[in-house]
């Protein structure tokens, strides 16, 4: 994860695609990665100013779109193999990008496994409707308390069970942009965008 981390940081460029970093990013993984070992990673670009977010997966975990009142849960994915799995001319050949426009309210929201696979000790899945369950009860919270009630359940959920796998859980609720008319002769715009 550090050598993946390293390499993006490496890479990354505001004007650079996220399907065509992530080739870039598998191509360099390949020749510096143990044979076998492979990364799933979800890449994204969002647009401060129109809410506008491009995303590529590199066999990550679908982005989840909560849209803003009481509308339902859509589950996002684009193809592409987990970096360091495939050449590079396979890899780039499968993978794409995909373009999702937020309007004020809505949520994305991006997560490991060890969330919808977290199991109890009667070897039950805590499982993605309950997951979407706690996500679309929580829509009207900041995200710090969207995350403290999902990993709570989860936790609840598990009880004594030893932790199945890593939980990492992104939540990212897009406020719009505010465009204010500053004082004075020049009347001059001010863009704020707020992200939480």
């Amino acid at each position: 994860m550090l050598l993946t981390r390293d390499i993006v940081k490496n890479l990354a460029r505001p004007e650079v695609a996220p399907a065509s970093l992530l080739t870039d990013v598998n191509t360099k993984l390949r020749r510096n990665i143990k044979k076998g070992m492979f990364v799933t990673m979800f890449y994204g670009v969002l647009n401060k100013k129109s809410g506008n977010l491009t995303f590529a997966s590199a066999g990550h975990n679908p982005l989840i779109k909560l849209p803003a009142g009481k509308g339902d849960c859509q589950l996002l994915k684009t193809p592409g193999y987990p970096l360091a799995m495939m050449p590079e001319k396979q890899f780039a050949a499968r993978i794409e990008n995909a373009e999702l426009n937020l309007a004020p309210g809505d949520w994305v929201i991006q997560f490991t496994d060890g969330i919808n696979e977290a199991r109890n000790g009667a070897d039950e899945e805590f499982g993605m409707e309950r997951f979407i369950e706690i996500l679309q009860s929580s829509r009207d919270l900041p995200a710090d308390k969207m995350i403290d009630a999902v990993v709570n359940d989860v936790e609840n959920f598990v009880g004594d069970a030893p932790q199945y796998d890593d939980i990492t859980l992104l939540a990212l609720k897009w406020s719009g942009r505010t465009v204010e008319t500053a004082g004075g002769e020049n009347n001059s715009l001010k863009e704020t965008s707020h992200v939480h």
